[in-house]
């Protein structure tokens, strides 16, 4: 079992920000990134209350303001890329190391960085296991999931898990963005959630009637069968 991962990248600068820029196999960024979502009370019977103690609490909630997963988004995306072998997918995931994160180091020479995570660090013994997810229960039976993984995911998280589950998109690699919480060129943990929630309240999707055009003009294959207008093979009876 690998029991290190690194990564080389390049180093961008905006303004007095540090990006760390390059491309990083999926299957080697599930395995070390975590979701900073919300706890399950925030979606919950008597989550507006508490959404607003979090927002008159300027040190609540920091850890917890992501979306918390989409199964059917995750499908979508699995199915996506093991519908057809063309099928990419090319956004860019963009992370964030915390500060602490445990067994994760930036390494620099010159315009160049390396990062590299020590999977011992991080991993629970768990008897002759080691988890990166811990599962418990509270004083009041309710399951709590303990994510050990010390990387978060900012943006793409559901292209990160579906493509993990594909085994064709598993062991492909995509561009990643990689900031960090360190004194020079860091970026604070405030500024990480804003960046989060510009990216989706600013986009605007393309409107109903263009994605169907679009669709159906360049023969889009899609895991979501209502938005399938590519040939897939399995479908087709040899006597149509």
């Amino acid at each position: 079992m690998v029991m290190e991962i690194s990564w080389d990248l390049h180093i961008a600068h905006q303004d007095d920000k540090e990006l760390l820029v390059g491309v990083a196999p999926i299957i080697e960024i599930d395995s070390v990134c975590s979701v900073p979502h919300f706890p399950d009370q925030a979606i919950e019977a008597g989550a507006s209350i508490l959404l607003a103690q979090w927002a008159l609490d300027d040190n609540a909630g920091l850890k917890e303001w992501q979306r918390r997963p989409d199964v059917r988004r995750i499908q979508a995306i699995q199915n996506f890329m093991d519908a057809n072998e063309e099928n990419m997918i090319l956004n860019s995931i963009m992370l964030y190391i915390p500060e602490n994160a445990k067994g994760v180091t930036i390494e620099r020479d010159n315009g160049d960085a390396t990062v590299k995570i020590d999977l011992k660090k991080f991993l629970q013994p768990r008897g002759n296991h080691l988890v990166d997810v811990v599962v418990s229960e509270d004083e009041e039976e309710n399951i709590i999931f303990e994510d050990h993984r010390p990387i978060w995911i900012v943006d793409g998280q559901h292209r990160t898990r579906g493509m993990a589950l594909s085994s064709r998109g598993a062991n492909m690699k995509v561009p990643v963005i990689v900031l960090h919480a360190e004194p020079e060129g860091g970026v604070e943990l405030s500024s990480i959630a804003k960046i989060f929630t510009e990216i989706n309240t600013l986009a605007q999707p393309l409107d109903y009637f263009q994605q169907n055009y679009l669709s159906y003009k360049f023969n889009i294959t899609s895991g979501e069968k209502t938005q399938n207008y590519g040939v897939i093979d399995e479908a087709v009876d040899d006597q149509d």
